[in-house]
């Protein structure tokens, strides 16, 4: 069974948390621009200490303060970039969600939930659901950062149905089928690169994958490409950092 409840409390950002992430953005580039030997960098960003703006706002602030056109991308290149295995998890207990994500913004993956306890004719059961879907309108927000839209979650088996099969060999069980944990409810998934700073990233998002895949500290970089969903508050590591 999860240690952790899929139905606890869902937090909230902080309304601050925008600010928060331009501001970490803006900190890395003065960073880049001392190493690079520009003195004047405090006052070329002067303006980004306020905390009405967006984090588009800001961004563009910063490339306007350098002198540049902000950069822009195509849908197949940001989810090129992003392509890859996920694993959304607490670490402890017997369930997983793990996805795969193409390049074309397509995914698909598994969530499940082993309970060995056992019943009439099955020895276990599980907790099950083999999904697939699509995302779409993918942008970037900042360097380390883009958004993406679930535009179709559906499932190969009926969330509420249930089945008998033999698992793992030898070991009769009972499947129950159900929603894809990790992505239930969601219409917003943010998605960080592995290079993102990890005091950059919302708490909330930290708190899934840190002891994942070797995230740790606060001082240091996220190592592996993430997701995150605005509804849900739910984070997904990349299975590698490649």
């Amino acid at each position: 069974m999860k240690s952790r409840s899929r139905r606890a409390a869902r937090s909230v950002l902080p309304a601050a948390d925008s600010f928060r992430k331009a501001r970490a953005f803006a900190a890395s580039v003065a960073v880049e621009l001392m190493r690079s030997n520009l003195v004047d960098y405090e006052s070329r960003f002067s303006g980004l200490n306020d905390v009405s703006l967006s984090v588009d706002e800001a961004i563009d602030r910063l490339y306007a303060a350098l002198g540049e056109k902000r950069p822009s991308e195509s849908p197949e290149e940001i989810f090129s970039r992003f392509a890859g295995d996920y694993l959304f998890s607490s670490g402890m207990g017997g369930w997983s969600t793990r996805m795969t994500l193409l390049p074309d913004g397509s995914f698909s993956g598994t969530f499940t939930d082993d309970d060995y306890v056992r019943g009439d004719g099955y020895e276990m059961t599980q907790l099950r659901s083999d999904f697939r879907g699509r995302f779409s309108n993918p942008r970037r927000i900042n360097y380390y950062t883009c958004v993406f839209t679930l535009e179709e979650l559906q499932y190969e088996r009926e969330p509420g149905t249930s089945e008998r099969a033999v698992l793992y060999g030898s070991t009769p069980a009972l499947i129950n089928y159900t929603t894809a944990y990790g992505l239930e409810g969601s219409t917003t998934v943010y998605a960080y690169t592995k290079d993102a700073y990890l005091y950059a990233l919302p708490d909330a998002f930290l708190s899934w994958v840190k002891g994942l895949r070797d995230v740790e500290g606060y001082s240091s970089r996220l190592g592996h490409n993430g997701l995150f969903t605005e509804e849900g508050q739910q984070g997904w590591i990349g299975a590698s950092g490649e």
